[in-house]
């Protein structure tokens, strides 16, 4: 094996690798240092169309310069590297039923933990499936991983630290958490995959339902009970402008009028108002004086008329004889 093979892919357990994209052409130069005649099936976990395109293309070229089908199955899976994408769906049950039909071949795959950590080289078998994803790190680490837990019965921490002999590899946690699932699934993928949606439902969804039930016992409903909680609300708020109060009495609308009495008893009121809000200086008009300026004027002509004028008095019958002559 090659300086570049090392890099680019490496070999788990016999005839099942692990690698980046540049694995694609490596199989080949594999295969052209090989007197044995192989065959390659080749599982691409990848998200970009043009980097889907560029392995199909290369694959496509490949075999033109080897003379002869090497790779004899190429599968595709559109998986991104992210924690919250679809890892336990049904692809990837059908990704591990692809690798164990690969590798099935006169017992030349072993199960045995023991056997496989203790040797160091082995001997390429006929058959070989090489999973590889852009980088080799995380999504084909992770599909290696799901498929020695499912189909050959490791343990997460087994499995992982057998991919490391192998490469550097570091699933992101969404994948880890799939894979978890799986080993306490003894397993099973599919009942992996109903552990993960029960225990990513919401931990509120339960008490949401016990709500549903009672509501449909009584025969009511949330929105019912939403529309009358809106309609009280907007019955405590008061408006601005307050209309006066009207009383309903036989669908009819009865305003309460003022009556005679009440309008004589209000006018004799604002009459009585406007004499006590007279001003005591009222603003003199042409030819006319204020009531208080001529009581002042009357008072000071007799005061003038008393202090000039004495008062004289005639005895008419004493004097009657002189007023005559």
């Amino acid at each position: 094996m090659t300086r570049k093979s090392k890099r680019s892919m490496g070999q788990i357990i016999p005839g099942f690798w692990i690698g980046r994209m540049a694995a694609v052409r490596t199989i080949f130069e594999l295969q052209q240092s090989s007197s044995d005649t192989e065959e390659w099936t080749v599982i691409s976990i990848l998200s970009s169309d043009s980097i889907i395109r560029t392995v199909k293309e290369t694959l496509a070229e490949e075999q033109r310069k080897f003379q002869r089908p090497l790779v004899t199955q190429h599968v595709v899976w559109d998986l991104p590297d992210k924690a919250h994408a679809d890892f336990l769906s049904e692809r990837l049950t059908d990704i591990c039923n692809i690798i164990s039909q690969s590798l099935q071949q006169d017992d030349t795959v072993s199960s045995n933990k023991s056997s496989t950590s203790s040797t160091t080289t082995v001997d390429r078998p006929r058959r070989n499936c090489l999973v590889h994803c852009a980088r080799g790190v995380s999504r084909s680490a992770a599909v290696c991983a799901a498929w020695l837990i499912s189909c050959q019965q490791y343990s997460l921490l087994d499995a992982l630290n057998l991919l490391r002999t192998v490469r550097e590899v570091n699933p992101n946690m969404g994948f880890l958490a799939g894979l978890k699932a799986i080993e306490k699934s003894s397993g099973n993928i599919d009942k992996a995959r109903e552990r993960m949606q029960n225990h990513r439902k919401p931990k509120q969804q339960p008490k949401l339902l016990q709500q549903d039930a009672m509501n449909s016992s009584t025969g009511t409903t949330t929105t019912t009970t939403t529309t009358t909680k809106r309609k009280t609300k907007e019955s405590k708020k008061e408006p601005r402008n307050a209309s006066p109060v009207k009383t309903r009495s036989n669908e009819k609308v009865v305003t309460s009028k003022p009556t005679i009495n009440d309008t004589s008893a209000s006018a004799g009121k604002s009459e009585a108002a406007k004499m006590t809000s007279i001003p005591t200086k009222v603003p003199a008009k042409k030819g006319l004086i204020s009531t208080i300026n001529r009581s002042t004027a009357e008072k000071k002509e007799q005061a003038v008329s008393t202090t000039t004028t004495p008062q004289v008095t005639v005895h008419t019958e004493e004097f009657s004889d002189e007023i005559s002559v």
